[in-house]
């Protein structure tokens, strides 16, 4: 048996249809779904730009550097400062980009200091 047994239908002008089914892609959502996600009070947010994806995929990689670091140090008993600014001048990279294009220049800048 179905999970939705009742089935509903109405009648929506070319510009409300239009205007359902781009804000239902926007959010990454079937029209069902998007509509049912209303229904319930919940106003879906947009998928984020490919941006984003590539904002997370420098964060996972500062963290594999972080945790290869991390094996290494514990592992020999030696910390190599040049690996450590390394990945402190990465860090430092990706937080001043992400502050470029979110914060306005007014706000501050967050630098990790390495003495």
């Amino acid at each position: 048996m179905r999970k939705r047994p009742i089935k509903k239908s109405f009648y929506l002008s070319n510009s409300e249809f239009e205007t359902l089914k781009k804000r239902s892609f926007d959010v990454g959502l079937s029209v069902s779904d998007y509509l049912r996600s209303l229904i319930e009070n919940v106003v879906p947010r947009e998928k984020p730009d490919k941006e984003f994806y590539n904002e997370i995929k420098n964060l996972r990689l500062i963290g594999n550097n972080l945790n290869q670091l991390t094996k290494y140090v514990n592992t020999t008993g030696i910390l190599r400062e040049r690996d450590i600014l390394k990945t402190i001048e990465l860090i430092n990279t990706f937080v001043y980009k992400l502050q470029e294009k979110y914060l306005s220049k007014e706000k501050f800048i967050v630098v990790i200091e390495t003495k």
